[in-house]
């Protein structure tokens, strides 16, 4: 997840920058307080695993484009 985060923000922006401060740090244990479970809730880990799928896209588009950029003859075959 090191670079899901630093990826969906050139898609996501602010949205994704919240998301980070919110969720995306690791808490040390023992900061959770107390009651709740290290896991998080359903909405939170839906918005992680779709970050992760979107930076693997994101990734892999922009290297497209810089391999057709290189090699034109990539674009036309």
């Amino acid at each position: 997840m090191n670079l899901v985060w630093p990826l969906t923000a050139l898609f996501g922006t602010v949205l994704w920058l919240a998301a980070y401060f919110a969720w995306g740090r690791n808490v040390p244990h023992g900061e959770h307080g107390s009651g709740q479970s290290s896991k998080p809730p359903f909405p939170v880990m839906v918005l992680k695993g779709s970050s992760h799928c979107g930076a693997g896209c994101t990734l892999g588009d922009i290297i497209a484009e810089w391999a057709a950029f290189m090699f034109p003859v990539i674009a036309v075959g």
